[in-house]
């Protein structure tokens, strides 16, 4: 992965933030994008210099995902890979469901 830019969707939930230690480790640049708006506490530290953090993305919306791309592009100039790990889902109760 060395040399390689990775993006990764829900990159700060619990499989992406694996999924990114794993790359980074590896030599990969990484750019996180993900719904939440904050990084959890201490993820940051454990990630290489060479990542980027987008947070409070719609990736539904595409406008907001084509500027976190653009985003990606200014900080790296290349996309080699792109792991779609986000979900989403809606909650209804059994009875409503």
């Amino acid at each position: 992965m060395q040399g390689k830019t990775i993006v990764i969707t829900g990159g700060l939930g619990a499989l992406g933030s694996a999924v990114a230690e794993t790359a980074a480790k590896r030599g990969a640049s990484i750019a996180l994008l993900d719904h939440a708006p904050t990084v959890p506490e201490g993820f940051a530290e454990r990630l290489a210099a060479n990542t980027l953090i987008v947070g409070g993305v719609d990736l539904a919306s595409q406008t907001a995902a084509e500027t976190a791309m653009a985003s990606v592009k200014a900080k790296f100039g290349r996309v080699d890979a792109l792991l779609n790990i986000a979900g989403g889902f809606q909650w209804d109760t059994v009875a409503d469901g």
